[in-house]
C-alpha cells in the first residue's frame, strides 16, 4: 500500500478515513458532519491535492461504526449507538434510508 498525510489545519478530529470505490475521494468523521474530499494525484510527485471538499451535516446520529460507500460511489452508510443504520446522499447529505 501507499502512505500519504493530507494537512487538515481545521479539523480537530478526523476519525474513520475511507476511500471511494473508484479511489477519487476520502470520506471521514469529523464529529458533527462527514466531510468528503475530492483528490487529485500528481503523478510527478505522488502527492494528492484536494479540488474539493463537502462537509455533510449528520445533526445529532454521529457514526458508531465505520464509513462504508455504497459500490457505484453515491451514497455512505454508518451506524449509529443507539442502532440505527444512515444512508447519506454523498453528493449533498440527503438523507436517503434511515432504519432501527
Amino acid at each position: 500500500g501507499e502512505f500519504f498525510t493530507l494537512d487538515l489545519k481545521d479539523e480537530n478530529l478526523v476519525l474513520s478515513p475511507v476511500w471511494s470505490p473508484n479511489g477519487t475521494q476520502l470520506a471521514y468523521n469529523a464529529y458533527d458532519s462527514i466531510h468528503v474530499l475530492t483528490l487529485q494525484r500528481q503523478i510527478s510527485t505522488f502527492a494528492y491535492t484536494i479540488v474539493d471538499q463537502t462537509a455533510l451535516n449528520i445533526g445529532e446520529d454521529h457514526p458508531d461504526s465505520p464509513l462504508v460507500w455504497s459500490p457505484d460511489g453515491q451514497q455512505i452508510a454508518y451506524g449509529t449507538s443507539d442502532g440505527k443504520i444512515i444512508i447519506l446522499s454523498q453528493s449533498d447529505g440527503q438523507l436517503i434510508l434511515e432504519s432501527h
